[in-house]
């Protein structure tokens, strides 16, 4: 019965460290996702408002456009003043969202620019250290994210650089028309992308086993 006793605590003495690393790993694997997550939730709010802001300055809004992003901000909730909440806050039925989009649509802008701003995610970037310990499933979906973000930011200082042809006065007639074109192009694949990350955030988000 000593032998046994003495096997079961030698067992023991190896076995513990890597147990307790593995419930230490898991601890810090769900702060990390949490912190990662919060993250993410910062990115959509920055991104849910530009295909509304793109679209309905080409005056090309729609009524799903309107829903889904009554969706993203649960029912106008949390949204900062600078955003055009207090006239979205009225549409509560389909006749006011179809008013509201006409009225958007009949003001479109001529030729309208945006001040696009890069996206960054800081928390994300600096726990990417501790990959080991995330489950591959999260992480391939944060390095997704991570890559349409590049993406994004790439077609930002693309059409900064469009834009400021617009004012070289050496550029006229015809070249400008197809920089113009290429703008609008650019301004609308930011518009689709934006939308496409928030759809990716919310299934990250959304999903059970990161909650």
């Amino acid at each position: 019965m000593d032998i046994l006793y003495i096997i079961l605590g030698w067992l023991l003495g190896i076995l513990s460290p890597g147990i307790i690393n593995y419930i230490s790993d898991k601890r810090r694997a769900k702060r990390i996702k949490g912190m990662m997550i919060s993250d993410l939730n910062d990115l959509k709010t920055r991104l849910m408002w530009l295909p509304f802001r793109v679209k309905s300055d080409y005056g090309v809004i729609n009524k799903d456009d309107i829903l889904w992003l009554k969706i993203q901000t649960n029912n106008w909730n949390s949204i900062s003043t600078e955003d055009p909440s207090q006239r979205l806050e009225n549409l509560k039925d389909k006749a006011s969202i179809e008013k509201f989009v006409s009225l958007i649509n009949s003001s479109r802008k001529k030729d309208p620019a945006f001040n696009f701003k890069k996206m960054t995610t800081a928390v994300i970037d600096s726990n990417l250290i501790s990959a080991e310990i995330i489950d591959d499933t999260f992480l391939s979906k944060i390095l997704e994210i991570k890559f349409q973000i590049n993406s994004f930011n790439q077609e930002v200082d693309r059409v900064d650089k469009l834009l400021k042809m617009t004012f070289d006065s050496n550029i006229i007639g015809e070249n400008h028309r197809i920089i113009s074109s290429q703008i609008e192009k650019t301004n609308f694949f930011l518009a689709d992308k934006a939308f496409y990350i928030v759809e990716k955030i919310n299934h990250i988000i959304n999903f059970p086993e990161n909650n």
